[in-house]
């Protein structure tokens, strides 16, 4: 979707890798700009941060959704599967010791996904087959609830701010330019009738913008591996 309403100056240099790999590919120089994993930033606190563009949730709508096992009263496992970033490895720990005083262990699904058999998480377009979210918990919604403030999921970055400059200056109104186009942009995923639907009627809970809503939520949202002992030092956010 945000590619959609990108210039074509950008859209001819756009590439898609997966979300592991997005913060070392800038490190690395092989690109000027990411779109990033939040998380990516407490092992790259020099990335300066976009403070108008990133992707934000605050509701149903997410990139990660649980699966769990029926008639359980308490779990210790959680197995992910799809495209796997620092942020549900992370946060999945966190959620589940704050709101559900419970230390999980995670796990990585190299096998066939056998829907009842594990607890999963799921990420990235998986959740899309079939309809399958429509079952599932969304990370964003517990994320978001827990902190009473939007799930920052993923952040536009760069090692040099001017890169940011540029795409601010290209980038203007992107939430309403999406929401305008949403019908068009839907029927050109390959996905049934109903999740179409269960996301059109859930799009007010998601964000393409930086507000200062949003700009806080991230820093608290990367307070809280300092706080739960998974990092040595608090990070602060270079905004551009």
């Amino acid at each position: 979707m945000l590619e959609e309403v990108l210039p074509e100056s950008l859209k001819k240099d756009l590439a898609f890798r997966e979300a592991s790999i997005l913060s070392t590919e800038l490190e690395n120089g092989n690109c000027d700009l990411a779109i990033v994993p939040s998380c990516d930033l407490l092992k790259h606190p020099h990335f300066w941060v976009s403070s108008k563009v990133a992707i934000s949730f605050d509701g149903l709508l997410s990139n990660a959704f649980f699966y769990f096992m029926p008639e359980q009263n308490k779990f210790s496992d959680i197995f992910m599967k799809g495209d796997i970033s620092t942020n549900e490895i992370i946060l999945s720990k966190i959620l589940f010791k704050e709101k559900y005083s419970t230390d999980v262990q995670i796990h990585l699904e190299t096998g066939q996904v056998v829907p009842g058999l594990k607890n999963y998480l799921m990420v990235g377009d998986i959740n899309l087959e079939q309809g399958r979210f429509n079952s599932g918990m969304s990370l964003s919604d517990e994320i978001s609830e827990m902190l009473f403030m939007p799930y920052v999921n993923f952040v536009a970055v760069a090692k040099e701010r001017s890169f940011l400059e540029e795409l601010h200056e290209a980038l203007k109104d992107t939430d309403v330019l999406i929401e305008d186009n949403l019908d068009k942009l839907l029927k050109t995923f390959e996905i049934d009738e109903n999740s179409k639907e269960t996301i059109k009627n859930n799009f007010n809970s998601v964000y393409f913008e930086m507000t200062d809503a949003e700009v806080e939520a991230l820093k608290e949202l990367l307070q809280l591996p300092y706080f739960h002992g998974i990092t040595d030092d608090m990070v602060e956010v270079n905004f551009v």
